[in-house]
C-alpha cells in the first residue's frame, strides 16, 4: 500500500518560529486516515479562504502527496489546512472547503504524537484539555 519510502505521505507544520518548518512523515496506517478524512471533506462545502497568518504564528499545515500515489488515489500532490479550511491548488486556481472532517486536528494531533507540543505551544497552539 503506502509502504514504499517514496510513496510516503509528509505533512509540513507551517510556523514562524525562526527555525526550519518541521515535518511529519506519516506511516501507511496515519496516511491512509489523513486521505479518508480529506475526501470526506474534499468538495463539500466551499470556503472563504482562511486569513492571512501572523507573522511569529502557525500557518496550518502543508500536505505533500508524491505523484503516483496522487494519480493513483485521485488526489492532488498537495493541499494546505489552516484555521478550518482545506486549500487545493495554486494562486487563481485555488480552490477552498470547509474542514468538515477535522483534518487539521486530526494533523495537529500526529505532531503533538511525533513530538512538536513545544513548537506548537510557541507558536500559539495550545494542546486541547
Amino acid at each position: 500500500m503506502m509502504e514504499k519510502k517514496k510513496e510516503m505521505i509528509t505533512a509540513i507544520i507551517g510556523a514562524f518560529s525562526g527555525h526550519p518548518n518541521p515535518v511529519l512523515p506519516l506511516d501507511a496506517e496515519t496516511a491512509e486516515k489523513l486521505v479518508d478524512l480529506f475526501k470526506t471533506a474534499r468538495g463539500k462545502e466551499v470556503s472563504p479562504p482562511p486569513s492571512a497568518p501572523r507573522l511569529g504564528y502557525y500557518y496550518g499545515f502543508f500536505v505533500e502527496i508524491p505523484q503516483e500515489l496522487a494519480k493513483r488515489l485521485d488526489l492532488p500532490l498537495g493541499f494546505t489546512v489552516y484555521q478550518g479550511v482545506i486549500t487545493e491548488g495554486k494562486g487563481r486556481e485555488q480552490r477552498h472547503w470547509r474542514d468538515i472532517a477535522h483534518v487539521e486536528q486530526f494533523l495537529l494531533d500526529q505532531a503533538q504524537k511525533q513530538g512538536h507540543e513545544e513548537l506548537l505551544k510557541m507558536v500559539g497552539i495550545e494542546k486541547p484539555k
